[in-house]
Parts: C-alpha cells; structure tokens; sequence
C-alpha cells in the first residue's frame, strides 16, 4: 500500500504594490496629504500659544528683523 501525499492549500497570493489599484494609492495619498496638514496646523497653533505667553511673561515684542536706523549705523 502507497501512503498518499497531504496536500497542503496554499494560502491566496497578495497582490504586488505594482498590481495596487490606482483608487487606493489615491487614497492613501490623500490620507497622508491630510495628516501633514493637521499636524502642520497644530504646529502652528501650538508655537503660536507659546510665543503669546513668554510675550506676555516678558512684556515685549522681539522684532525678528533689526529696525532700519539699526542697520544703517553699522
């Protein structure tokens, strides 16, 4: 008597990243786009509140750029 061979199934081959449909990669890159805007915002909203407090820690307003009169007496 022959022993049969056991058959295992194979499980179901997965699509290659090239073989992707075009409506998914839009949609993940969608999904990144507004993942860097709403991190991009609460950025910008967070330094905002911090740079609000120290100048009212402070009391002043620190210019960025020197005034005009300090550049030309160098």
């Amino acid at each position: 008597m022959a022993a049969n061979p056991i058959e295992i199934p194979h499980p179901p081959e997965k699509p290659s990243s090239a073989d992707a449909a075009p409506g998914h990669v839009v949609c993940t890159a969608l999904l990144f786009a507004a993942t860097a805007a709403l991190g991009g915002i609460a950025v910008a909203l967070w330094h905002r509140r911090t740079l609000a407090q120290l100048r009212k820690e402070t009391g002043t307003n620190p210019e960025i750029f020197p005034a005009e009169e300090d550049a030309d007496e160098q």
